[in-house]
């Protein structure tokens, strides 16, 4: 079993809708072979960047207050908030098949496999992050 059921590479900030006068907001994406996804609940990994996509900051997604919506929410107020421009993200809710995301991702689901998937789901989220040259 992978860890990393989707992601999302160098989303523009300006496109997250957050929503206001009592509408919600939407971080849309699409996925192959599928509907639209709305990406608000997904937990996982982050990376924010600057205007020259350096990555400034890492951080954690996870269920209810502090999935990856509420998360950039955040640091469009903190001390981030005139850092970023660019933000990519590693999801690990899979989506079905109309769209939504899995609710069998709860906060104490556990993950199992091999070893090696683990590493490469590591290593693929690092290269993304960094950009290696080689």
């Amino acid at each position: 079993m992978f860890a990393i059921r989707n992601y999302g590479l160098l989303w523009e900030r300006k496109y997250i809708h957050y929503g206001w006068q009592g509408k919600s907001g939407h971080l849309i994406g699409h996925i192959k072979g599928k509907a639209k996804a709305d990406f608000r609940e997904q937990s996982g990994v982050y990376v924010l960047y600057d205007n020259d996509m350096t990555p400034i900051y890492v951080g954690q997604a996870g269920r209810g207050n502090a999935n990856l919506f509420n998360r950039l929410r955040n640091h469009e107020k903190d001390h981030l908030r005139n850092r970023w421009t660019y933000f990519s993200w590693f999801g690990l809710c899979k989506v079905n098949k109309n769209g939504s995301l899995s609710q069998s991702d709860k906060k104490d689901w556990t993950i199992s496999g091999k070893m090696v998937a683990a590493l490469n789901d590591i290593e693929g989220v690092l290269m993304h992050i960094v950009e290696p040259k080689l």
